[in-house]
This record gives C-alpha cells, sequence and structure tokens, in this order.
C-alpha cells in the first residue's frame, strides 16, 4: 500500500513538472488487479513527437485492439486495428500532420482500455 501510494505521489510530481516544460506525460490507468485481459503501456518515446509516435504495448492475451489519437475534444484524429500480443509490441504512429498541442492514445482491447497523454511539437 506504502509503494503504491509513493509510486502514484511520484508520479503526479513528475506530471506536474512535465506539464510545466510541455512535455509528454503518461498516464495510464493500471486497475488495483489487473484483469486477464490487460492492456499494458510501456516505453513512449520521443518524449515530444513530432514527425512519430512510438509506443511499446502488452496484453496478457493476444488480442486484436484499435488504437486511437484523440485531441482534447475526445474526438478521434487517427484510428489504427492491430494486434497486441503477450510479447512487447512497437507500434510507430504518423503525428507529422497533427498540430501542436495535447493528445491521448486510447487503446481498446476486447475487454479492456488504457489510455496515455503526449504532446506533438513541431
Amino acid at each position: 500500500m506504502k509503494q503504491t501510494l509513493l509510486i502514484t505521489f511520484f508520479l503526479f510530481i513528475v506530471t506536474l513538472g512535465f506539464a510545466q516544460t510541455d512535455r509528454y506525460i503518461a498516464s495510464a490507468y493500471t486497475p488495483k488487479k489487473a484483469s486477464k485481459d490487460a492492456i499494458i503501456i510501456g516505453e513512449c518515446f520521443p518524449r515530444v513527437a513530432s514527425d512519430n509516435f512510438c509506443v511499446t504495448l502488452k496484453a496478457s492475451k493476444s488480442q486484436r485492439s484499435k488504437i486511437y489519437i484523440l485531441n482534447n475534444n475526445k474526438e478521434a484524429l487517427i484510428e489504427k486495428t492491430v494486434m497486441i500480443t503477450t510479447s512487447e509490441n512497437t507500434l510507430q504512429l504518423p503525428t507529422y500532420d497533427l498540430p501542436s498541442g495535447k493528445y491521448i492514445l486510447y487503446v481498446q482491447g476486447e475487454k479492456s482500455y488504457t489510455t496515455m497523454n503526449f504532446y506533438v511539437s513541431h
């Protein structure tokens, strides 16, 4: 319990620091007890995307998933269907035609979803 609180507090402080410097913010939702069909967002790079944004995903069970890049109004700007397996899956998403700003990576699995905020800067 203490470790969870410390990690949450650390992520909150890091998020504040990145928000003030216009950098990438990870805000992936991780439930206390992971579902059998959970999708986990791993490494994301670059911290501020310009032409492409890469993300590493892993699922507890192989599943077909939809990847969306949403704007702040929750409108889908990019949509891609992929197969996420139990090993690491690295996806490259184009961001060259998106205006500079904050975006949401939304990953919808068969029975679960996860989200993460990121920035584009040109």
